[in-house]
C-alpha cells in the first residue's frame, strides 16, 4: 500500500521492484525465528486497516488473490500488472469484474506510471476511490447472493442434463438482477 500523505517519488523509486511485496504494513508483523513472519491480528482489525492506505500496489509477477479482494471490497482501490499466467492476471480478473479496467496496466512502466499519476493527484486518486465505491455496490461480484442464486441454478442445469441422460455440455446461466 501506498500512503500518499507522506510518499515522495524516491521513496516509491525505492520499493518499486517486482519481487518485493507490496503488502499490507502494520506494526503487528513480527519477525520470529527461523526467518518466518507471523501476522498477529483478528480479521476485523485486519480489514479494518485498509482505510490507513491510499492506494494498493499489487505484486509482480503473482498478483494478490484475497489480498486484492479483501482490499478492494473495503473499498481501497489497486493497481495492477497482468502476468503471463493465471497466478499473475487474477487482480486484473478482479478489477475487470468491478468495471475498473483503467487500473490494469500491461507493462511495468504502464503500472509505474500509473501508480506515481495516483499518488501524486489526490483529486484524481478520490475520484477512482468514489467510482469504486459505488461500482462495488452495483456490480454482480461482491453481490454473494446473486452469486448463491447463479451457481444453485448451474448445479440444478447439471443435475437436469444428467438426469435426462446427456453428456455432459457447456451451457449459459442468465444473468440475474440484483436484490
Amino acid at each position: 500500500m501506498l500512503n500518499t500523505a507522506s510518499s515522495s517519488r524516491s521513496r516509491y523509486a525505492s520499493c518499486r521492484k517486482p519481487q518485493i511485496h507490496m503488502g499490507l504494513l502494520c506494526q503487528e508483523i513480527r519477525l520470529r525465528s527461523g526467518g518466518v513472519c507471523y501476522l498477529i491480528s483478528d480479521r476485523s482489525r485486519h480489514l479494518a486497516r485498509h482505510e490507513y492506505a491510499d492506494l494498493f500496489l499489487d505484486t509482480l509477477p503473482v498478483n494478490a488473490h484475497t489480498t486484492a479482494t479483501e482490499a478492494l471490497m473495503m473499498g481501497l482501490p489497486l493497481i495492477t500488472c497482468l502476468g503471463g499466467s493465471f497466478s499473475g492476471r487474477v487482480a486484473g480478473s478482479l478489477l475487470c469484474a468491478l468495471g475498473m479496467a483503467e487500473l490494469v496496466t500491461h507493462t511495468v512502466e504502464e503500472y509505474e506510471s500509473l501508480a506515481l499519476k495516483l499518488a501524486l493527484d489526490p483529486v484524481l486518486l478520490a475520484k477512482v476511490k468514489r467510482k469504486l465505491i459505488c461500482n462495488r455496490e452495483v456490480e454482480p461480484i461482491f453481490n454473494m447472493s446473486r452469486l448463491c442464486r447463479h451457481i444453485e441454478i448451474a448445479y440444478t442445469t447439471m443435475w437436469k442434463i444428467q438426469q435426462n441422460g446427456e453428456a455432459p455440455r457447456n451451457f449459459d446461466v442468465d444473468a440475474l438482477p440484483s436484490l
